[in-house]
């Protein structure tokens, strides 16, 4: 159960990390007043002219989204977060799928994109799962019998 929890709550703090960096990056890097977001001609058009640096939040809001999700969903999981992770990465990496086919997008943010969502979720998964490890697996050394060696 902690498994589907993690994975749930993962996605949702992972498009909240998402929308919360676009925000910001869309305060430094405002769209003109008159741009009709409707319209894919003027989208277009905008998006190329955006700076690098638009650019690189933008990259770091879907990339980073990727490693909170897995992060959250590894702290939760704690256990069989494995799967968990990798669905996080191919939701990241669809949804990433989908925004570059919307609009134009640099191919080298394509190729880096799309490259980094699974790994970045399984990273961010497997520090979450070490920060806090299960204590599900039994101490070995507690399960062995006192033997006192001056007794045979």
């Amino acid at each position: 159960m902690r498994y589907v929890i993690g994975l749930l709550i993962g996605l949702l703090v992972g498009g909240c990390f998402v929308a919360i960096v676009q925000v910001i990056s869309g305060q430094i890097y405002p769209p003109p007043p008159d741009l009709d977001f409707s319209d894919s001609k003027q989208l277009n058009e905008w998006v190329a002219t955006l700076p690098l640096g638009a650019w690189v939040l933008v990259y770091i809001s879907e990339v980073g989204g990727a490693f909170v999700a897995g992060l959250v969903c590894g702290l939760i999981a704690r256990t069989r977060w494995f799967l968990g992770l990798f669905i996080i990465g191919c939701f990241f990496s669809l949804g990433g799928l989908m925004n570059m086919l919307a609009f134009r997008h640099p191919g080298t943010y394509v190729v880096l994109s799309l490259v980094a969502y699974i790994p970045m979720a399984l990273w961010g998964g497997q520090l979450g799962a070490q920060l806090f490890p299960s204590k599900t697996a039994p101490n070995a050394a507690a399960d062995q019998p006192d033997v006192d060696a001056t007794t045979t």
